[in-house]
């Protein structure tokens, strides 16, 4: 409450609040968020918190609902955070074998188990319950017979053409196009393509699995067809594939397997595993560039997934899921229309993004947006004000979403920057939030900072 009083900048709010706040509620969450739901005084202790935090990210005023406070800055609802990281937790401990699904239950048939919640919530996941994962055990690997080398961007190109033509160069390359992923890789020495393939990964492998994957079929052919003992080196333009063949923890199974691959390489041959950048016009990069995607747009057979889900596939698919709940529970709110009509489009296009804003600029949002605001229709309902009537067109209340939409004293502004006179919510917040914030090129004011001047005839002197 001390650091909400104070007004600390919201990049310091924020981070107070994912650093200390969050770590301190959050701890232990898997063992008792169940019971946030069932027991309504614990969800308003909790929300208290999260109010004195939301304020101070969003800038918003006292009397702004909780709900909007959280979409305008950017945070989730505190009980679906929670449930969050219960859940993610939950399945770490599944992972590593320390997890108890011997629920007791009650003659009723109730069972009061966390285990048993969990359970049953991440059964409502499509992703958690997939059994073909990419997560293993920590596992150490302290032996590394391959080298991986990432040089400053002119020194790794360079170092390409002068690879000697006897050696073996292996480029690889991922790619996802739409939802579609694929990988590929080409083998060239003596300036000949000795070999090329592509794979249709499907749509649930991450750009970096594709990459990793690219490495680790390249890798398995090698060990396979180049026998006669001489240096290796691999092409990648991903650096945190290469990065994951590096150290020494390892939690996925496909990076343990690319490591044994090229440990097994090492063996005989000089293996050298090297970052190049992408798109620089390299040929052997362009042309695994190009199998990665002509595997991406191949027409898939057989179901899904064509390669193992990996974690942060499914701490995504948590995240869509309980954004997904937030979205419908807020449309189902009791609260005025004209507020959520534009948080509901923040909300579905942004998610929890953090828009970057000065603290004035957060605020100035936050008024408008909410509708918790100077203008004269929230003055009329919260402060008795002597009219909710828009100064410029008397037959009008002046909302938020008249000023910022409608109103003629601002229409000259609105056609310079929008091109239209008259607009609606979903152009506003589906433009970028820096034409509505910042000036465009060529204009000193922008939408807001030219209209805001009408806010402070309302703001105590």
């Amino acid at each position: 409450k001390q650091w909400y009083q104070r007004r600390v900048a919201i990049t310091a709010g924020r981070w107070i609040y994912n650093q200390i706040i969050l770590p301190s509620q959050g701890y232990a969450a898997f063992a008792w968020q169940h019971r946030i739901d069932e027991a309504q005084y614990l969800k308003t202790k909790i929300q208290a918190i999260q109010r004195h935090a939301s304020i101070m990210i969003s800038r918003g005023l006292k009397s702004t609902p909780l709900e909007n406070l959280e979409i305008m800055a950017g945070i989730k609802p505190i009980d679906l955070k929670l449930k969050e990281l219960a859940i993610l937790s939950a399945r770490r401990l599944k992972i590593n074998g320390n997890w108890n699904s011997n629920y007791q239950f009650s003659r009723t048939g109730n069972c009061k188990s966390h285990a048993y919640n969990l359970d049953k919530a991440m059964s409502t996941i499509p992703a958690m319950k997939c059994k073909i994962t990419d997560i293993i055990e920590t596992t150490t690997v302290l032996d590394r017979k391959f080298k991986t080398i990432i040089q400053e961007r002119s020194k790794a190109t360079q170092q390409v053409g002068i690879t000697p033509a006897t050696h073996w160069a292996i480029f690889t390359d991922g790619s996802k196009i739409e939802q579609f992923s694929g990988a590929g890789y080409c083998v060239i020495r003596n300036a000949i393509e000795v070999q090329r393939q592509s794979f249709h990964l499907g749509t649930n492998a991450t750009v970096y699995q594709c990459e990793l994957f690219a490495l680790n079929t390249s890798a398995h052919w090698a060990t396979i067809n180049i026998s006669e003992p001489g240096s290796i080196t691999f092409f990648s333009d991903s650096q945190a594939a290469i990065l994951a063949v590096t150290h020494h923890t390892v939690t996925s199974n496909l990076v343990l397997d690319t490591i044994n691959y090229l440990n097994k390489l090492g063996q005989t041959h000089s293996v050298n595993v090297r970052w190049v950048p992408g798109h620089a016009g390299i040929p052997g990069n362009e042309r695994a560039d190009e199998l990665a995607r002509e595997g991406s747009l191949t027409i898939a057979l057989g179901p899904e997934p064509f390669i193992s889900i990996s974690e942060g596939a499914i701490k995504t698919a948590v995240k869509e899921y309980l954004h997904g709940i937030h979205l419908r529970r807020y449309r189902n709110t009791a609260l005025s229309e004209k507020g959520k009509i534009p948080l509901t489009i923040l909300l579905t296009k942004y998610k929890y993004r953090n828009l970057g804003l000065a603290g004035n600029h957060q605020r100035w949002l936050t008024w408008l947006f909410t509708g918790h605001s100077p203008l004269a229709y929230f003055q009329y309902k919260a402060n008795n004000f002597t009219s909710p009537r828009c100064e410029h067109c008397p037959e009008e209340e002046e909302t938020s979403e008249h000023f910022m939409c409608h109103c003629i004293g601002y229409m000259t502004i609105r056609l310079r920057i929008f091109g239209n006179i008259f607009l609606t919510w979903e152009d506003i917040v589906s433009a970028r939030i820096s034409t509505v914030i910042k000036p465009p090129p060529g204009l000193q004011h922008c939408h807001v900072t030219q209209i805001i001047a009408a806010l402070t005839k309302y703001l105590p002197s």
